[in-house]
């Protein structure tokens, strides 16, 4: 099974849910993770905090990401 583009902490907390349920309905021996986990938007052209100092909330969006990576994978 593979995973990209969570962009914490702007994830569909719906699909995050249902991810979850199809991890346990089909049980994958594998689960890669592709990349963009951490939206990063302080550090993005196209980010969503345009005013944001880079470094301003990045601690927070890291605990947003380790909290979406704990319901998918910590079931």
């Amino acid at each position: 099974m593979v995973f990209g583009d969570l962009h914490s902490p702007w994830q569909d907390n719906l699909m995050v849910r249902l991810a979850r349920k199809v991890i346990d309905d089909i049980k994958p021996k594998q689960i890669v993770l592709v990349g963009d986990q951490l939206n990063f938007a302080a550090y993005s052209s196209h980010g969503a905090r345009k005013n944001e100092v880079p470094g301003e909330n990045v601690k927070k969006d890291f605990k947003e990401c380790e909290k979406t990576l704990d319901a998918l994978f910590d079931g």
